[in-house]
């Protein structure tokens, strides 16, 4: 267990690839599939957040849910800014990012229950197909949140791509020789 771990640290530790879950009074090194496979509780976001994060996001980039998309973002949102590698960061908004999240799931669920009459976890695939045209076309009219849609979904397609892509195991499925600055001690 690292204390007090720095980016440069944490990077030559493990990468992206493996990150640290606080469960109880232990500190787990797994990657955020293995954390979705062993269900571990979420520390900032709620069930209907999380599922809609999933749902959008492995439509944005298939292989997101499963890759443990919603333990990433969620272990990020508690990480100091220093340390955060979600998209954001590097996009000039201000942090707590926790806050862009959750107002975006909220103004989300406010446009599919004026739009669809009905949650995003109850959308068909078909609507979340619109759903997303709509967002990435900055065509959604009822999002209710001061930063676009558009923005949202490029936010959350980048982070979605960053942990479906950003393994040694990513790159071999893209069929692109991996390459990393500073390899992981392990396979991800």
């Amino acid at each position: 267990m690292m204390t007090n771990p720095s980016r440069r640290r944490f990077i030559a530790a493990g990468g992206v690839g493996l990150l640290s879950f606080v469960v109880g009074d232990s500190c787990l090194r797994i990657s955020p599939a293995e954390a979705r496979y062993k269900k571990l509780p979420l520390g900032n976001l709620n069930a209907t957040q999380a599922s809609a994060l999933e749902r959008l996001g492995d439509a944005l980039v298939p292989g997101a849910a499963d890759s443990g998309l919603v333990y990433f973002l969620d272990q990020q949102l508690s990480t100091s800014t220093e340390d955060c590698m979600l998209m954001i960061r590097y996009l000039g908004v201000a942090p707590p990012y926790k806050d862009f999240y959750i107002q975006s799931l909220a103004a989300l669920e406010t446009a599919c229950l004026r739009r669809y009459q009905k949650d995003s976890a109850q959308l068909s695939a078909s609507q979340v197909a619109q759903l997303i045209d709509a967002l990435l076309s900055g065509s959604l009219l009822d999002w209710q949140q001061s930063l676009p849609a558009a923005f949202f979904a490029f936010v959350l397609r980048s982070d979605a791509s960053d942990v479906v892509y950003g393994t040694e195991a990513g790159f071999d499925r893209l069929g692109i020789p991996y390459m990393a600055h500073i390899p992981p001690p392990a396979p991800w």
